[in-house]
């Protein structure tokens, strides 16, 4: 008996689901990583690293770059992409009534060097999920 209520306190250990984040509050997630935003029961998953086309940190650019990011959005089940760019570093991940459920990116790391490739289970990315009100008019 004290045999198998170990292995059952072993199998519900690993049956936890993902770390549950607050609203507003940064997270970083690594590729294959997930979190629970607050009590949404939303699920995101930093799903991939589409590109990375940052200028190197020991590089002299005409062009700051780019990186983009895919997350997986539990519900409704879909797929968002995120850049670095100020102009596309954010996706609605959920809506109720004029409220949208934003998720941001913040920080991607670690910052590209010349000559020196990233393995993509390298990157982190920090993330924020935010309540917006949309303007109505």
């Amino acid at each position: 008996m004290r045999a198998f209520l170990v292995l059952l306190a072993v199998a519900a250990l690993g049956c936890n689901g993902p770390t549950e984040v607050a609203v507003d509050e940064e997270f970083t997630l690594g590729v294959g990583e997930s979190v629970t935003i607050g009590r949404t029961g939303i699920i995101v998953t930093f799903e991939d690293m589409l590109e990375d086309s940052r200028c190197p940190i020991n590089a002299y650019c005409v062009w700051a770059g780019n990186a983009r990011i895919q997350l997986a959005v539990s519900t409704p089940a879909r797929r968002v992409v995120l850049q670095t760019r100020s102009d596309s570093n954010y996706a609605v991940v959920h809506q109720e009534g004029i409220r949208q459920l934003v998720v941001q990116l913040g920080n991607l790391l670690p910052e590209p060097v010349a000559g020196e490739p990233i393995d993509k289970q390298a990157y982190r990315a920090t993330l924020k999920a935010m309540w917006w009100e949309r303007l109505e008019g």
